[in-house]
């Protein structure tokens, strides 16, 4: 049950963040403008987009159902609440340019990258892209996040 929970947690938060250009003057800017300090705190998953070789699809979510928490020493939660039952996992986090790196304490899988699309104080877009070889596809993941307070 893990794993499936820890795959649904990297599918949503869309592992891929594309944000800081080069020349930002203290590194915490993304393209649009927005302070990779803004990460800090609660959000909420509100919507999936999915795009395929084979197939696209759209989900949207109540706030609160997902739920991840950015601390400002490197640690976060997840959190994840389902048939009434509720799932909190912790993880380290480090931030590289416009690059997010998620490795969960009891999880020994390959860590999840993703890259930040957008972010604001509001709301935060990651994307996730890459190629299923078990499946042979290629795939783009964007997970859009509200502020959650």
């Amino acid at each position: 049950m893990k794993k499936l929970f820890y795959f649904a947690f990297a599918a949503m938060l869309c592992c891929g963040f594309t944000a800081c250009s080069g020349d930002d003057d203290n590194g915490n800017s993304n393209e649009d403008g927005g302070n990779l300090d803004n990460l800090l705190g609660i959000w909420t998953l509100v919507k999936d987009v999915w795009y395929s070789d084979n197939d696209n699809s759209i989900d949207k979510y109540e706030p609160g159902i997902y739920v991840i928490y950015f601390g400002p020493d490197g640690i976060g939660l997840t959190q994840e609440i389902n048939d009434g039952k509720k799932w909190t996992s912790r993880f380290k986090y480090t931030l590289m340019d416009d690059k997010l790196r998620i490795e969960f304490d009891e999880d020994d899988s390959e860590p999840w990258i993703a890259t930040i699309k957008s972010l604001s104080a509001e709301q935060l877009v990651l994307i996730e892209e890459g190629y299923n070889e078990e499946y042979d596809y290629s795939y783009r993941y964007e997970s859009y996040y509200m502020r959650y307070e």
